[in-house]
């Protein structure tokens, strides 16, 4: 098992390794430097093969041969890199963007055979004839050499763009899930603030005691909403006390429906982002309640004897897994945009560490430690 993990950690160094190289621009002079020595490799090579006949005659001459087939070698590549890539190809114009490719690439294999002929001709004085059949097997087998060569790093920078491009678009989508996070994190029900207030202005007179009360537990809702969301992570039990007024809360205001919340196992060991469950018992209590306060057609009651229908909150605090259920009398499925929503949040707060199961009037959700990770 160790071995497995440190096989896996250097792959995952590597792989990291690799993609900076690629893309970090710190690693930019690096780039060109690799660049650099491979080009150089290639041009004194290919002058040693080139001239390896009259390599005695040339002596130093050598090393400036080997010098222009080099400069004509980086004039191609940044040429293609800086102008042929970004306007061409980038752009998806790629007709064009071969055309240009190939021309320049026989050009400059042109000047390196004319450039080969001029020199073995001053140093023997027998002109090196280049329209014959071998000076034209010649061209074509280092024309096709240079554009696999020039072909491989083109390949390499569009990786380049292609990384960074899917950096960028992660990013963005990141920083939009991000946004909409703080925005359910902020969508506590406007219509149970208002509904609370008009009914605390309601009971002020007729039952204070009864007034003040509500009026404390909203302010329970908006303190945690205020400040423990601002947190990352939040224990379970300040979500469960949270879900526990805001059920008290609408209760009072609806008067439609009872409730009941169980837990099982230790509630403080485990902390879950803030508003997590919320959204379920939102759309919970909105099949609950209508606006007359009468009970819709759809409801089936389990009991015939009860008088309102019933909202059941199940919560079980595992070692490794968190379960937390929240089941009603109806037959619709909670199936909103709002929880479509909390899908998308629990992908990118609990990628592949959760499991939310929606059905008629019942809303399921698990979730695991890394060391419970299931695979989706």
């Amino acid at each position: 098992m160790k071995d497995t993990t440190f096989i896996s950690s250097v792959h995952t160094a590597n792989h990291s390794f690799l993609q900076n190289l690629l893309v970090a621009p710190h690693y930019r002079i690096w780039r060109h430097v690799i660049l650099l020595v491979v080009l150089s490799f290639i041009s004194f090579n290919q002058v040693l093969v080139y001239f390896s006949q009259v390599l005695d005659q040339l002596g130093n001459r050598v090393y400036l041969i080997a010098g222009f087939y080099l400069l004509t070698y980086l004039v191609m590549g940044y040429f293609n890199l800086f102008f042929l890539l970004p306007r061409f190809l980038r752009a998806k114009r790629y007709g064009r963007y071969v055309f240009w490719f190939l021309l320049l690439v026989g050009v400059m294999v042109g000047i390196q055979l004319i450039a080969e002929a001029y020199v073995k001709k001053d140093l023997t004085g027998i002109p090196t004839p280049v329209l014959n059949g071998a000076a034209v097997i010649e061209f074509i087998s280092i024309y096709m050499i240079d554009v696999i060569c020039f072909t491989g790093s083109s390949m390499t920078v569009l990786m380049k763009y292609w990384l960074t491009g899917r950096k960028e678009i992660s990013e963005m989508q990141q920083n939009h899930l991000r946004a909409e996070v703080e925005q359910l994190k902020e969508q506590v029900s406007p219509t149970l603030l208002f509904d609370v207030l008009h009914g605390t202005a309601l009971q002020t007179k007729e039952d204070p005691a009864l007034a003040s009360d509500m009026l404390v537990k909203l302010s329970q809702l908006l303190r945690y909403q205020l400040y423990d969301c601002s947190r990352e992570k939040v224990l379970l039990r300040s979500e469960i006390a949270f879900l526990t007024h805001y059920l008290l809360l609408s209760q009072r205001c609806s008067a439609t429906f009872t409730f009941d919340i169980q837990t099982e196992g230790d509630i403080n060991s485990w902390m879950i982002s803030p508003l997590l469950t919320i959204p379920f018992v939102q759309t919970a209590v909105g099949q609950l309640s209508d606006k007359d306060g009468s009970r819709p057609d759809k409801w089936a009651v389990a009991s015939s004897g009860a008088e309102s229908p019933h909202l059941q909150i199940y919560i079980v605090a595992g070692e490794h897994t968190l379960s937390f259920s929240c089941e009603v009398p109806v037959k619709t499925e909670m199936n909103s945009e709002e929880l479509l929503r909390v899908r998308q949040r629990l992908d990118f707060l609990y990628p592949e560490l959760y499991t939310l199961t929606l059905s008629a009037g019942k809303a399921e959700l698990k979730l695991y430690t890394v060391t419970e990770r299931r695979q989706l």
